[in-house]
């Protein structure tokens, strides 16, 4: 034991003894701490802008936020609906390549999940002025058509129309048609003139103005069509009835452009004041004979025809004035390739007998009255009648009146014509008439109204569909007929089975009606001894 214990201590003592050198210990690097995240900022972009390049239109900005999802650029053009166009995340641009012309609003946010920063805006607006062409004019015996394309708006809302001259290229400055509503980019419209001399020749141009400026078409020489003259065929009095020497009655049968054609017509001289015209509706449908013995006893009818427009309802669709009392309103509106706001032509007298014709709009008790009809065509857009559209309305002294369409005879001219749009639509038809009324070729017979420069008024019945051998007229053969007998302006009224002509107060019938016998219709007009 006791030498196990000195080696021990011995080995102890020797390493105690020996000798020592100093240590050196390397200091340690500190450890990383854990990363810790940064605040999530979501700022409103800085400085933004906007500038046209080759590429399209480049918006840039400053970017404030921090650990952001991306950005939100919102795009709107106009009136029209926000786009919205999401960006990467720390992204500084945004190019627009498909800015044309208009007012553009741009909006940038940057975005995580559902949170959104506030916003910076932009604007751009890129306007100019418009570009208009012209096409190849038409013209008839009553106007000049002229066909305007508004090539470019300029992005603005633009005015369209043509103006024209005898001397020198027109402008603004000199005779001017301006269209009415609204006119798209790359469509077209119809430039109408009337009124233009026969036999002189005229420059056009179109021309389309916005608030960048006004701009003109090359220009276009059109010369108007002549009209047509009169018919004057061989009318023979009848002299056979007790009339009142203020009415005379006359009757033909001839041949007008080659078909043959048989007329009545009646003449009130208005001044002898022995005569009063009367426009009436019945309370149900009626023949003119039926009428003047059930509705009239007591009268004394010297002629009596067939009114307005009606259905079998029955329902008068054409304005009705007797003795200061409206009967009937005109039809307000009429379903055609859309439904459409409509004017139709009345005739009326005054109560000392002065006749006169206007295009009327029943917008209440009292219609609304022009010297020209709204302008509308099948087809195309529609227009409102206002009060001061399509002209200032005026007062219409009138005590008796009766409607009818279309307006045939005005001022002693034709005004209407057969000239059609791209569809195959009539531009004049502005009274919207059906297409067995209004047509180059079609003649139904016809019962028209209308009155002299004397002011005498006259009341023509002309049969057709061969009834009696008689084969029609068209509407502008029976104005050419009405100016033959001396009319300055005339009215059609409704036709057809309709037509029919009684005279005295037993009520002769005078023609030979298409359906065979007298039609029940629902209005008339008649000559009344006072």
């Amino acid at each position: 034991m006791k030498m196990n214990i000195f080696l021990i201590a011995s080995v102890f003592a020797a390493l105690s003894c020996s000798p020592t050198e100093p240590v050196t210990q390397q200091p340690q690097e500190p450890a990383d701490p854990e990363p810790q995240p940064s605040e999530r900022v979501l700022l409103a972009p800085g400085s933004l802008a906007c500038s046209m390049t080759d590429a399209g239109l480049l918006l840039t900005w400053e970017d404030n936020s921090n650990r952001e999802e991306g950005y939100i650029v919102v795009r709107q053009v106009g009136d029209g609906e926000p786009e919205n166009i999401f960006i990467d995340a720390n992204s500084t641009s945004y190019t627009d390549t498909g800015v044309d012309k208009g007012h553009y609003v741009y909006t940038v946010m940057s975005y995580y999940g559902m949170d959104r920063s506030d916003p910076a805006s932009c604007e751009y607006e890129n306007y100019s002025a418009p570009s208009v062409s012209v096409g190849n004019p038409e013209t008839s015996w009553y106007m000049v058509s002229v066909p305007v394309i508004l090539d470019d708006d300029g992005g603005l809302e633009c005015s369209v129309g043509i103006c024209w001259s005898e001397d020198g290229e027109p402008t603004l400055e000199d005779n001017v048609y301006e269209f009415r509503g609204e006119v798209s980019e790359s469509a077209g419209c119809y430039g109408n003139v009337t009124g233009m001399a026969e036999g002189e020749t005229y420059t056009v141009r179109a021309w389309a103005k916005n608030a960048e400026g006004t701009v003109y078409s090359s220009s276009v020489s059109v010369q108007p069509g002549s009209h047509p003259e009169p018919f004057y065929p061989e009318w023979q009095e009848i002299d056979t009835y007790d009339l009142p020497s203020s009415v005379r009655l006359y009757s033909t049968s001839t041949d007008i452009t080659g078909r043959h054609v048989n007329a009545w017509y009646a003449v009130a001289d208005m001044s002898a004041g022995d005569v009063e015209l009367r426009t009436m509706k019945a309370s149900s449908l009626k023949t003119p004979s039926q009428f003047v013995e059930e509705d009239m006893a007591g009268e004394n009818v010297c002629v009596i025809v067939n009114g307005g427009y009606f259905d079998s309802t029955p329902q008068s669709f054409s304005y009705v004035l007797d003795r200061g009392v409206q009967q009937a309103a005109n039809i307000k509106t009429l379903t055609r390739t859309f439904s459409y706001y409509v004017t139709r032509g009345a005739f009326g007298v005054s109560r000392d007998g002065k006749p006169s014709i206007r295009w009327i709009y029943n917008s209440g008790d009292t219609p609304w009255t022009y010297g020209r009809p709204l302008p509308v065509v099948d087809g195309e857009n529609t227009l409102t009648p206002t009060a001061f559209y399509p002209e200032q309305s005026s007062d219409w002294d009138v005590y008796s009146a009766i409607g009818g369409a279309p307006v045939i005879l005005r001022d002693g001219k034709i005004c209407f014509d057969y000239l059609t749009t791209a569809s195959g639509k009539y531009k004049t038809n502005h009274e919207l008439l059906q297409n067995d009324i209004f047509g180059p070729s079609v003649r139904p017979p016809r019962t028209a109204i209308g009155y002299t420069a004397e002011g005498n008024i006259v009341l023509m019945v002309v049969d057709g569909r061969n009834a009696g051998g008689s084969q029609g007229v068209t509407l502008d053969e029976l104005a050419r007929l009405m100016a033959g007998v001396g009319c300055t302006d005339a009215l059609n009224l409704d036709g057809g089975g309709s037509t029919a002509m009684c005279v005295t107060p037993s009520a002769v019938l005078l023609n030979s009606p298409s359906d065979g016998s007298q039609r029940k219709v629902m209005s008339f007009v008649s000559f009344v001894s006072k």
